[in-house]
């Protein structure tokens, strides 16, 4: 009977350097004084971020109501929205279409919404997930291959192993992402600047 996947940090870093082809574990990611160790603590953090941000996961996908701040923008927009604790992308604003263009930035505090729709405001957003038992099994692959790809070339010190190793990571990333997408019933959109969309402008 195949084990049940470990959903931790101490997990993701042992299916990464299985993916780079280490066979040493890890007992503790947060206290093992290894070199695998170290370089798993370095990247966990960037790696979450940019896999999650990088595509419109399910089990990543929130929705809020925000309510516009009491300072306007200087210029531009009518209004600006906090954006909820935690978000690291914003999918969609519901309603805006084309009617209402808008677009994130931060007013030197926050990352705020900038749009002139008037208060609340519907928002379909990526949240950064920290409770890893959350995560979907493809997402949780993807993880750790994110993670993989960063550790490869300071592990392996070489440059020719570091990328094989992040090629096959697209590969492992990429599938997942189709995986996760079937949930939601339509064809899986890759946000722009993620590897995939990337890949596809080089084919031209």
């Amino acid at each position: 009977m195949a084990s049940a996947v470990d959903r931790t940090e101490t997990g993701v870093a042992n299916l990464a350097l299985r993916f780079i082809g280490e066979t040493r574990r890890l007992s503790d990611v947060e206290t093992d004084a290894t070199a695998e160790a170290q370089y798993a603590r370095d990247f966990l953090g960037i790696a979450r971020e940019t896999i999650l941000s990088g595509y419109d996961w399910n089990f990543a996908t929130r929705r809020a109501s925000i309510a516009a701040s009491a300072t306007a923008p200087a210029f531009g927009y009518d209004y600006q929205y906090p954006l909820p604790s935690g978000c690291l992308r914003v999918r969609e604003v519901v309603g805006a279409g084309q009617d209402y263009p808008w677009t994130i930035e931060n007013d030197g505090t926050q990352q705020v919404l900038l749009i002139d729709m008037t208060s609340p405001v519907n928002v379909i957003y990526i949240a950064d997930v920290t409770a890893l038992a959350q995560w979907s099994s493809h997402g949780f692959s993807a993880y750790a291959a994110q993670l993989a790809a960063m550790m490869a070339l300071p592990l392996s010190k070489d440059v020719q192993i570091a990328r094989l190793i992040e090629d096959q990571a697209k590969r492992t990333i990429e599938r997942a992402y189709e995986l996760d997408a079937l949930e939601s019933g339509g064809v899986p959109a890759f946000p722009q600047g993620s590897w995939i969309t990337a890949r596809d402008a080089t084919e031209y």
